[in-house]
């Protein structure tokens, strides 16, 4: 998709590219490996990108919500009960964990419209950061576990 807009981009001297990740780039927890590295991955990729396009007045951003008001959690959760075996001994892990993401859930304040807030104003301010958060608690807590790599451990 990047390799089809840049030309544009790059003739009109000014657009931005918005990536959708997470805080969960920056931490990890049990079980969530594949989320966690995608995210990361995500996260490396614009901040790369971001420096190749600087040159032609573009930028790439990301948007790092926490935890947000959504099904994610029980629907990641129900992906894993649905792929272990019965007897498996990864039970008292599987858990901990599933207890975990419920009280995050539990906790979670950004609703769809908050962040709809948060991608309009890293799409639109004059002087874009390379991240973008929708609460200090988010963005303490990804600098945090960036400055602490085990403090996102679960």
């Amino acid at each position: 998709m990047t390799k089809l807009v840049l030309p544009t981009m790059r003739q009109q001297h000014f657009c931005r590219i918005v990536n959708n990740s997470s805080i969960g780039g920056d931490m990890y927890s049990a079980l969530g490996g594949w989320y966690h590295v995608s995210k990361h991955a995500l996260n490396v990729w614009s901040d790369v990108l971001d420096t190749e396009v600087q040159q032609f007045g573009l930028r790439s951003v990301v948007v790092e919500p926490g935890g947000t008001q959504s099904s994610w959690g029980k629907i990641a959760m129900g992906s894993i009960k649905n792929n272990v075996s019965e007897n498996t001994p990864y039970q008292s892990l599987i858990d901990g964990t599933m207890a975990m993401v419920s009280n995050v859930g539990s906790h979670s304040s950004a609703t769809s419209e908050d962040l709809a807030k948060v991608f309009y104003r890293a799409a639109t301010e004059e002087k874009p950061k390379l991240r973008y958060y929708f609460s200090f608690s988010d963005r303490m807590t990804s600098h945090i576990a960036r400055v602490h790599p085990t403090f996102g451990t679960f």
